[in-house]
């Protein structure tokens, strides 16, 4: 069993049986049919282990003071928090909620809600997290963005989950420093990043992109099954990784505005398998020399203003062929049923969706497979 999966199994077996289950559950309801009406109120009240179960609705609550960030901050608990069902539209969060649980014993779960506007975010610091079936739409727009103001802010101290959410149209203003992604930041031991969308993030920092993610370094952290369309960042534009493995992803589109090393993925100690890259805009192939410690395997690496990839490139089984792509200008990244993708000799399927049109399309049914359309 890999590194990743035994932390993740692990941290989804301590959050099944740990105190939360235990706790008391505070329903917030804006029309005072709940315990609350407000988020934060609900926050202030429950004791570590609760769940918080937020009804449909629009939640603007004030502007909290903090380090530099207008936050509602919560310290030193355990906490549930779930949206209304399964579809996170239907709660939308427009203040920036901090959860601080503690290093030693904290487990942290956000399911099912929206983060939206130019304060929607979500800041997390705990031992074990899990952000799943989240929206975060056009935060990081205000006159100032930068070191707090990312949608998704974290750091795990033994493992993170963020499964099956929607980044669009995120805006980060660095005010010049580096390291400000426009989506997720995310910083600790054995961070898994599946089946998310990162679609139009922009971010003008250097050493940024979409997603900036990295582990310590006895520790590896996963992003797999992702798809990332029209990112922008000077360079990494979807990604910014250390210790990093890039698993069956597909990105289409993405730009490097300024940069002069890897236009889609930048970082050291990363390695890329099954994946395609396609239609990028401006900078540089990852491994041409430039960016030591990129290593790309199995992928499909066509159309792209770095030119299609020389022989280095194929030393990895990778190779330089039309993806057929169904419908990418509109976001269906799913393949053509005669894509070379499909089952690529010696590396099967490649990319981050299967089969969605041609001969033998594959039925959309269901949230997670959705989640890109998503507007």
């Amino acid at each position: 069993m890999s590194h990743w999966t035994t932390r993740t199994l692990l941290a989804l077996g301590l959050l099944l049986s740990g105190s939360a289950a235990a706790g008391r559950t505070w329903v917030v309801a804006l029309d005072g049919s709940g315990d609350f009406t407000l988020i934060s109120a609900a926050c202030t009240a429950a004791a570590s282990g609760d769940t918080i179960r937020i009804r449909p609705g629009q939640y603007d609550e004030p502007q909290y003071s903090g380090y530099n960030k207008p936050w509602f901050n919560v310290y030193d608990k355990s906490l549930t928090i779930f949206g209304s069902g399964a579809d996170p539209s239907s709660v939308v969060i427009t203040f920036a909620l901090g959860i601080g649980s503690g290093p030693a014993t904290g487990q942290v779960v956000v399911q099912d809600v929206t983060f939206q506007g130019p304060t929607g975010r979500l800041g997390i610091w705990a031992r074990v997290l899990d952000v799943g079936d989240c929206v975060f739409l056009g935060t990081g727009t205000g006159p100032s963005a930068g070191w707090g103001q990312m949608p998704l802010e974290s750091y795990a101290v033994e493992s993170a989950l963020v499964h099956d959410c929607l980044f669009q149209g995120n805006i980060a203003i660095s005010g010049g420093a580096a390291n400000v992604p426009s989506a997720i930041d995310i910083v600790g031991h054995g961070e898994v990043i599946r089946d998310c969308v990162f679609e139009d993030n922009v971010t003008d920092a250097e050493d940024a992109g979409a997603l900036l993610i990295s582990a310590e370094p006895e520790d590896a952290c996963l992003v797999e099954g992702c798809v990332f369309l029209g990112n922008q960042a000077p360079q990494g534009a979807a990604i910014c990784g250390f210790r990093t493995v890039v698993r069956s992803c597909t990105f289409y589109g993405n730009q490097g505005t300024g940069c002069m090393w890897c236009s889609y993925l930048l970082g050291f100690y990363n390695q890329v398998y099954n994946c395609i890259v396609t239609a990028t805009k401006g900078g540089n192939i990852c491994d041409d020399g430039s960016m030591p410690g990129i290593e790309e395997y199995c992928c499909d690496i066509w159309g792209n203003d770095f030119g299609d990839p020389g022989p280095p490139v194929g030393m990895h089984d990778c190779f330089s062929l039309d993806p057929l792509l169904c419908d990418p200008t509109n976001g269906d990244v799913t393949l053509h049923s005669d894509s070379p993708c499909v089952n690529a000799t010696g590396c099967g399927v490649v990319g981050a969706k299967g089969i969605g049109c041609g001969d033998s399309p594959i039925k959309v049914t269901t949230w997670g497979r959705l989640k890109f359309s998503y507007k």
